[in-house]
């Protein structure tokens, strides 16, 4: 076989390995080299000075292409895997051979389409003389003749690509995946087929055995559009994951980055795993069946668990009445301007065990302190919360205690040191704006990793249901903490006004300002010292209670503006039968009022300690499990010191009282 014809078979097999070229880690004289050395002895002669097969035009080819490779079905192809004769067939085997043995370093980028040169000429002897030599046309889309920018850009999403491989883990992609198709990753829908390609690239990657095949494996799919991923802020959330952070951190930070300041997130952060991980443990504690709830009925609750019923319902009530003297009367006009001022202890110990009918002077204040009492549908079932029965209360809007539950759920953190958060029920752009005791000015401007919630800036598709939230995780330094409401965009004249609520440590005081707020209005001085809160100042004008401003308002089938019976009277189910949980709530139940809305039957809050480790699970099956509106229910208005909440009560038809709580 002619040279000639070896040179056209390795041509031949250069054009087969299309345009995606690599090059491996090796010298280029070291291959120029291998192919010298690998002639059989006697079929390299000399001629002139050297061996027939070593001039510079061929030396040329072999070390400009000898160490190119293509990659088809996951193996390395050569341009020496020809099928030739002798001697030709040692020399291929062994130069495929040992460019096979080297790692790939890099794409190939020719500054030329046309590799070597097919002849030249040489007059010998006063004849001209032919010679041939290897040569080769390589795709004109992978010539480059500024090729160092191509190289670095590829060696490095090769880097990208194969540390991503090695660093992020498969669980934390199916978590991030079960919350995109959860609709709860903002515009994760976006990002899917990424996580989703990046995954099976992963589980193929760490079959490998060998660092060689791993090599390999990144740069046959390191073009992937999820090659980059590590490199994205979805690249950070499955890094954040794969180290072990919390999933509640980890997607708070992911969207930080990526969503808009008013973004609230539709749903919890749940995924697949932590579901069966929570189910398994109700089956494990015998509680299957203690989620199933239903609203709250007098003859559900014990004599022995209410601190007032009245006459009408208390054959109603389960346990008897025996020793409970109580009657009723037709209320007289009353002025709640002449009320008493009492406190809820001196009320409940002085006047209420002599009282016989007690009406509630509902007000637009007391809107937002509609409750429901709820009950298990199986009285039978095991104990859900962290007191010694069955029964817990939801808010209106599906709340627990107060203005907190709103921040967790626009994905707030609340679980901090001092926290003061801001609500509001219109559309305006309200912004919280606090005054450190350094003169620092925490803003939606200067958020300094306190300010985690800013809502309303977008314009018209604004909530109606806003939040702010400043927490500070550590102690607070001491000083004085100006808190100030700002109404930068104004955009209606309804439901105006705001509500605050300051915790620390758990210490939670809520204010309301119940007119227009203006530009910069000054609400609160919170003094820290000593690492300890020692005073709150409102301004004038902020007061106890809640927004509103609107009179002889319809609720539940009961009306501001007028007297309501009170059928029963007693403290949350937290403070029943020698129970003290938690923050003690006093309910007033109300006759006629009827929630016709679905309630929540069970808040993480209330849940014993051994479900807290579930209780993201938890958070949406209670509102996957709400309890439908009844005919039969136990709801009203309830009271807390959290609030610092008054409630403006007549006995029996003639003295009024404001109950402080």
């Amino acid at each position: 076989m002619s040279f000639i014809k070896f040179s056209a078979a390795v041509s031949a097999q250069v054009a087969s390995m299309g345009k995606d070229l690599f090059v491996v880690d090796v010298e280029r004289d070291a291959v120029w080299e291998q192919y010298l050395a690998a002639f059989p002895e006697g079929t390299d002669p000399f001629f002139r000075q050297r061996t027939e097969h070593d001039c510079s035009c061929c030396r040329h080819f072999v070390r400009d292409i000898g160490h190119v490779v293509a990659i088809k079905d996951g193996q390395i192809v050569t341009i020496w895997d020809v099928d030739v004769p002798p001697p030709y067939d040692v020399v291929v085997q062994v130069l495929a051979d040992f460019v096979r043995t080297k790692v790939i370093k890099n794409i190939f980028t020719p500054i030329s389409a046309t590799i070597g040169t097919a002849k030249n000429r040489e007059m010998i002897d006063g004849k001209a003389h032919t010679w041939d030599h290897f040569h080769a046309k390589v795709p004109s889309t992978i010539v480059n003749r500024d090729s160092g920018p191509a190289r670095s850009a590829a060696e490095a999403a090769a880097g990208v690509f194969q540390r991503g491989l090695d660093e992020i883990a498969q669980n934390a992609m199916v978590d991030v995946l079960d919350l995109i198709d959860a609709n709860a990753l903002y515009r994760g829908e976006t990002v899917r087929q990424r996580v989703s390609d990046f995954l099976q690239f992963r589980r193929e990657y760490v079959k490998l055995n060998s660092d060689e095949a791993r090599n390999l494996f990144v740069w046959e799919n390191f073009r992937s559009p999820a090659a980059l991923l590590k490199n994205s802020a979805m690249g950070t959330l499955l890094m954040d994951l794969s180290e072990g952070k919390g999933i509640e951190v980890a997607v708070r930070k992911y969207e930080a980055m990526v969503a808009p300041q008013n973004y609230r997130r539709t749903t919890a952060l749940i995924t697949p795993k932590m579901v069966e991980a929570a189910v398994g443990k109700l089956n494990d504690m015998g509680l299957e069946g203690a989620v199933k709830r239903r609203h709250a009925r007098l003859s559900d609750v014990s004599v022995n668990d209410v601190l007032f019923v009245g006459q009408s319902v208390q054959g109603q009530m389960k346990d008897g009445l025996a020793g409970l003297l109580m009657g009723e009367t037709k209320p007289r006009t009353i002025d709640p301007k002449k009320a008493l001022d009492i406190i809820i202890d001196d009320f409940i110990a002085n006047i209420l065990p002599k009282a016989k009918t007690i009406d509630l002077v509902l007000t637009t204040a007391n809107l937002p302190n509609f409750m429901s009492l709820t009950a298990p549908e199986d009285a039978s079932t095991g104990k859900l919360f962290a007191w010694d029965n069955d029964f817990a209360w939801a808010y209106d809007g599906d709340v627990a205690d107060s203005l907190k539950e709103r921040v967790k759920r626009a994905g707030g953190d609340v679980e901090a040191v001092m926290r003061v958060s801001l609500g509001w029920y219109n559309g305006d752009d309200l912004d919280i704006n606090i005054v450190e005791p350094d003169g620092n000015v925490i803003s939606f401007q200067n958020k300094c990793g306190k300010l985690d919630v800013d809502m309303n800036a977008g314009g018209p598709s604004n909530s109606k249901d806003p939040v702010e939230n400043v927490r500070w995780k550590q102690v607070p330094r001491d000083g004085v903490y100006k808190v100030r409401v700002d109404n930068f965009s104004k955009r209606g004249n309804t439901n105006v006004g705001y509500e605050l609520e300051m915790d620390f440590n758990g210490e939670t005081r809520q204010f309301s300002f119940g007119s227009t707020v203006g530009r910069m209005m000054q609400a609160l001085d919170i003094t820290v010292k000593n690492g300890k809160l020692v005073k709150i100042i409102p301004v004038k004008g902020l007061t106890v209670g809640a927004v509103g401003n609107a009179a002889g308002v319809e609720k539940w089938g009961v009306k501001t503006g007028q007297l309501v019976p009170v059928d029963s009277l007693m403290h949350s189910p937290n403070y029943w039968d020698g129970n003290a949980t938690g923050q003690k709530h006093t309910f007033f139940i109300l006759r006629d009022c009827l929630n016709d809305q679905p309630v929540r039957g069970m808040f993480n809050e209330h849940l014993r300690p051994e479900l807290h480790e579930h209780r993201k699970v938890f958070e949406v099956l209670g509102a996957k499990t709400k309890v439908a509106p009844a005919t039969e229910q136990l709801s009203g208005v309830g009271f807390t010191a959290a609030r610092e909440d008054v409630a403006t009560v007549v006995v029996d038809g003639g003295k009024a009282y404001n109950v402080q709580f």
